[in-house]
């Protein structure tokens, strides 16, 4: 199938989303805003999708497609890489220095690593590296790092 075209296809599959998921349910609340806490989205974005043929976007959309993945298909987009996801999830707990080498061997692998780009990417680790040390020897701005 192709991309939607146009709005109104979009509203049609929400509310078959929405007519098919009302009909399973058990319980007597089965409106849209039960829909929506469903989806994980926001009632209002719901009724943007719904009324006015809107397309989910950002988290909206990662939400919508937990349930339903051929939104991404539907929509033109291609389907977030699930590899890409647990590395974003975990690299706050990752060292910084594991993150440089990390960052440098995919864009260099990509080819988009130049010089320029690895000064700017020394330059990013080297600030955050400095802050690190004031921070350890009590000169750190402690509002920053919320201690």
């Amino acid at each position: 199938m192709a991309a939607m075209e146009s709005k109104t296809e979009i509203t049609a599959w929400f509310e078959k989303r929405f007519t098919e998921w009302r009909a399973s349910q058990t319980t007597r609340k089965a409106g849209i805003t039960q829909f929506a806490e469903y989806l994980g989205i926001s009632r209002e974005a719901l009724n943007s999708y719904m009324l006015r043929g809107s397309s989910p976007e950002g988290e909206n959309l990662a939400n919508v497609g937990e349930k339903y993945p051929e939104i991404y298909h539907l929509l033109g987009r291609q389907h977030p890489n699930p590899v890409l996801k647990a590395i974003n999830a975990a690299w706050d707990k990752v060292p910084e220095d594991v993150q440089k080498k990390a960052a440098i061997l995919i864009l260099r692998s990509a080819g988009k690593l130049d010089e320029e780009d690895q000064a700017n990417l020394d330059a990013l680790f080297e600030d955050s590296e400095r802050e690190a040390r004031k921070f350890k020897k009590g000169k750190g701005d402690k509002k920053r790092y919320g201690k």
